[in-house]
């Protein structure tokens, strides 16, 4: 059984979420691994609906849809771990790294004190963005997300994260606790995201 000790008191600074903005210099490229075609131009988070997530594509890019699953990421606090959740990422990539998309938290070892996503607009969304990195990886990039753990709400931006590639594509996300939140630094993340690979989501390729 997952045991999760309860934070009685989080720290947070407020900070207005960050949009990414991918720099020539540095940015990744992606493609979809079927057709070669790099991936969307950009993903636009609808303000009204809180899991549509729609993409631009130029002449000659195709949508890129991702979706990654976690079991028992590590929500930490001040006291240690606060919960221990199972999280599923769903959205989509471009073509320079920048991921946007819909999570959902579940299955929280902290019984009636579950952790929760936020619902503001411009909050709820998953926000990665991929920085660097060449051939096989890693990947170093930051995240921002927000959630709600015992009534407080935790805006964490620009967290740090890794991407790996396992094998033929196939990637990972990873999350450590000593990358705290630059915001709220008495908080942290800890565990690995699975890309899933299915006919919705096919594979892409980073370099």
């Amino acid at each position: 059984m997952r045991v999760a000790r309860m934070l009685t008191l989080l720290t947070v600074s407020a900070c207005t979420v960050l949009a990414f903005a991918a720099s020539s210099a540095l940015a990744v490229s992606v493609v979809q691994e079927s057709t070669g075609l790099p991936c969307s131009e950009s993903v636009v988070e609808s303000a009204a609906i809180e899991s549509e997530a729609t993409v631009t594509n130029n002449v000659g890019q195709v949508s890129c849809p991702i979706k990654a699953t976690a079991t028992d990421l590590e929500f930490g606090g001040i006291f240690g771990i606060m919960a221990v959740c199972d999280k599923e990422f769903e959205g989509f990539i471009t073509r320079t790294g920048v991921m946007r998309g819909n999570i959902t938290i579940a299955n929280c070892a902290e019984g009636s004190n579950n952790v929760t996503k936020c619902t503001t607009a411009g909050e709820r969304h998953w926000r990665a963005n991929i920085k660097s990195g060449s051939g096989g990886g890693p990947f170093p990039g930051e995240v921002d997300f927000c959630f709600v753990a015992f009534g407080i709400v935790v805006m964490c931006t620009d967290v740090a994260m890794t991407i790996n590639e396992l094998a033929a594509h196939n990637y990972n996300l990873v999350l450590l606790h000593a990358n705290k939140c630059p915001n709220a630094m008495n908080n942290s993340f800890e565990g690995t995201f699975t890309f899933v690979i299915d006919a919705a989501h096919p594979k892409f390729e980073i370099s």
